[in-house]
């Protein structure tokens, strides 16, 4: 068995990732649109250096402001998605995605994202 599966190169254990310890602080200024309240309220303080804005465009200067904007789509309404899509085309912001309706997910691909950007 030991010679066989040295042929096949059977793959041994991989090491898992290192886990992202929370709460996670960012360096950028990070700011998120969209995302339904539970998921706020947790979110929240896994990830407190991030502003998270819900639907709530008072001032096109919070974009202008940001290094990153992250978007919830799968709670946001169309009009404000279109705004905030609007703004950082204007002024040249980053955008990223949720992939997750989890907010531990959603929190672990900030982090994932900020440690990218320190590289």
């Amino acid at each position: 068995e030991i010679v066989f599966n040295q042929q096949r190169s059977v793959p041994q254990d991989k090491e898992e990732p290192a886990k992202i310890a929370f709460p996670y602080r960012t360096d950028r200024r990070v700011i998120a649109f969209g995302g339904h309240d539970s998921w706020l309220r947790e979110i929240k303080f896994k990830v407190p250096d991030v502003r998270f804005m819900g639907e709530d465009i008072s001032s096109a200067e919070v974009i202008r402001r940001a290094d990153v904007v992250w978007i919830q789509t799968n709670c946001i309404g169309h009009n404000t998605y279109y705004n905030v899509i609007d703004l950082v085309r204007r002024y040249g912001r980053k955008v990223r995605y949720f992939k997750y309706a989890s907010a531990v997910k959603c929190a672990e691909q900030v982090a994932e994202e900020e440690e990218k950007s320190k590289a």
